[in-house]
């Protein structure tokens, strides 16, 4: 019986390895352990329960307000005392994520080897995104197999002299879990309100939340979406991060404006058919960014940089940074473009066609099964 160990510590991450948990308990001979960190408590326990995540053990590491050195502090032991007693065979992470590259170090100094899903990542700047590409430059440099999204993160790989035979192209997993929401759901209550609320109005989707993006980028975004709302051809909702340098600054500053919708976080299923149904998302999510492209839909990316660049390139998605007078005159671009959403309808979507944790656990299977 070969042992796996999953880490899960953020909603991404619970998203984006749902299909490989999936792929991989299928197969006969491997024993899986789920581990949750609960990095983000409350965002992760939303899409545990809707993709029926059972993890052997959570950690419940989260405090408010923490910060990386804390984070990264109360992790080390926990998964060192779990890892060092269970001996896996293999530890499976996804992404940038402290929790995986806390988790990563961790296997490394147990000789336990790393698979990385979302391997090859990269904006190519150490310090943007802070802390992500730092993480996910680590994972990658010390994993024993990487499963690249994209034949841009492979060559990104190979540029950084990783082994080719280490190297697999899978796509990337959100399409798979994506596919498999918008088959089995139907609109929500809250849903039903908001198209209601829409009328015949425009729809904008705001997300805001990596720490780039805290202090002044929070303000002038917001700045951006408030001159939007004076649009009266438009419906703006924003799922506001519960992070206090988000969440704050946004109620703040716009909860009193009209055509504003501030909601929580939305369960994952509402928020795949909130996108679906919209006409422009500005958002600084990487997530969001590879749903969109699925799904259609022009995206604003609300970063300087991003290390999802086929998006880019296949033109669904265009960088503004957080400089308001930039937002605004994308938006308008965009929401003046009849028939923008039509033409986007043609083209690929550079992460694949919803297969990739069948892919990664074949892998699996033929290297360790």
């Amino acid at each position: 019986m070969i042992h796996l160990a999953i880490i899960i510590g953020t909603r991404p991450d619970a998203i984006k390895l749902s299909p490989v948990i999936y792929a991989l308990e299928n197969i006969e001979g491997f024993q899986i352990s789920v581990i949750a960190t609960a990095q983000h408590r409350e965002m992760l326990d939303m899409v545990i329960d809707v993709f029926q995540i059972k993890p052997e053990i959570d950690f419940n590491i989260m405090i408010p307000d923490q910060t990386l050195p804390e984070l990264s502090r109360r992790l080390i032991p926990v998964l060192d005392e779990w890892l060092s007693e269970k001996k896996p065979d293999l530890l499976i992470v996804q992404g940038d994520t402290t929790s995986s590259m806390t988790a990563s170090l961790v296997a490394y100094y147990n000789r336990i080897p790393v698979v990385h899903v979302e391997a090859g990542l990269r904006t190519h700047d150490i310090n943007y995104p802070f802390p992500e590409e730092l993480n996910r430059v680590y994972i990658d440099h010390t994993a024993e197999l990487l499963m690249a999204p994209t034949p841009l993160a492979k060559e990104n790989l190979l540029r950084e002299g990783v082994p080719e035979g280490r190297i697999y192209i899978t796509g990337n997993t959100v399409i798979d879990a994506l596919i498999r929401i918008r088959k089995n759901v139907n609109p929500s209550n809250l849903l039903e309100q908001i198209f209601n609320l829409r009328g015949n109005r425009r729809l904008i989707v705001v997300t805001a939340h990596r720490r780039e993006n805290f202090g002044e980028g929070i303000l002038n975004i917001i700045k951006a979406v408030k001159s939007l709302s004076h649009l009266n051809t438009t419906l703006i909702v924003w799922p506001v991060h519960p992070n206090p340098n988000v969440h704050r600054p946004v109620f703040e500053n716009l909860s009193q404006e009209e055509n504003i919708l501030l909601t929580d976080p939305l369960p994952y299923p509402d928020m795949i058919q909130l996108i679906e149904h919209s006409d422009l998302v500005l958002t600084d999510s990487g997530g969001l960014q590879e749903e969109c492209s699925f799904l259609k839909v022009p995206v604003l990316v609300l970063r300087e940089k991003t290390e999802r660049q086929e998006i880019i390139e296949v033109g669904i998605g265009k960088l503004v940074g957080s400089n308001p007078d930039t937002i605004i005159r994308e938006s308008l671009k965009y929401l003046n473009s009849p028939g923008m959403k039509d033409r986007l309808k043609d083209i690929p979507c550079p992460y694949g066609s919803g297969d990739a944790g069948e892919k990664i656990a074949g892998i699996i299977k033929r290297r360790y099964g």
